[in-house]
C-alpha cells in the first residue's frame, strides 16, 4: 500500500519535475533539472523557505511551550480550566477551513474584530491590512497557526500531567 500510494506517486512526481509540460496537452518536454536551476534562482522562493522555516521554529517552539503552561494551567477544575479547555480545544473540533474563514473576519482591515476593538480602546482609524502588509502578514498567519494548532498539543500534555501521581 505505501509503494503505491506514496512511493509511486512521489517517482511520478520527480519525472514530471524533469520536463516542461503545461499540464494539459499531451506534449512533454525532457529538460532535465532546469526547473529545478529556475526554482532556486527565484527570490519568491527563497522568501516562502524562509517564511516556512519562520513558522516552524517561532510557532512551533511556541506551540510546545505554550502547550505545556495551558495543560498545567487546566490541571485544575475550577472555572479557568473549563474556559482554557473549551478556548483551546475548539480548535480541534472544527475544521481548517472554519478556521481559515474565522481569521479572516478577524482580520479584516475594514470590519475586522482587531482593528475594531483598536479602534475602540483609542487608536481611532487605525485600519491596518493585517494580511496584505508585509511586516504583518506573517506574525498574523503565525498567530493563526498557532491559535488552530495549540489545541492537539494542550490535550497530548494535558493527559501526560494527568497521568503523573500527585
Amino acid at each position: 500500500m505505501y509503494l503505491v500510494f506514496v512511493v509511486w506517486p512521489l517517482i511520478q512526481a520527480f519525472q514530471l519535475s524533469l520536463q516542461r509540460w503545461r499540464g494539459v496537452s499531451a506534449t512533454r518536454t525532457f529538460i532535465g533539472f532546469e526547473n529545478y536551476r529556475q526554482l532556486f534562482g527565484d527570490t519568491n522562493f527563497h522568501q516562502s523557505i524562509f517564511n516556512n522555516l519562520w513558522l516552524l521554529v517561532v510557532a512551533g517552539f511556541l506551540m510546545l511551550w505554550l502547550g505545556v503552561a495551558i495543560a498545567h494551567a487546566m490541571q485544575s477544575q475550577g472555572k479557568l480550566s473549563r474556559f482554557l479547555r473549551s478556548v483551546y480545544l475548539f480548535p480541534q473540533a472544527i475544521s481548517l477551513v472554519v478556521v481559515a474563514i474565522l481569521w479572516m473576519f478577524l482580520y479584516n482591515p475594514t470590519y475586522g474584530l482587531i482593528n475594531g476593538t483598536l479602534e475602540a480602546v483609542g487608536l481611532a482609524h487605525w485600519e491596518r491590512p493585517w494580511l496584505g502588509d508585509r511586516s504583518t502578514a506573517l506574525p498574523a498567519v503565525g498567530v493563526a497557526f498557532l491559535w488552530y494548532g495549540l489545541g492537539f498539543y494542550v490535550m497530548l500534555f494535558s493527559a501526560g500531567l494527568q497521568s503523573i501521581s500527585r
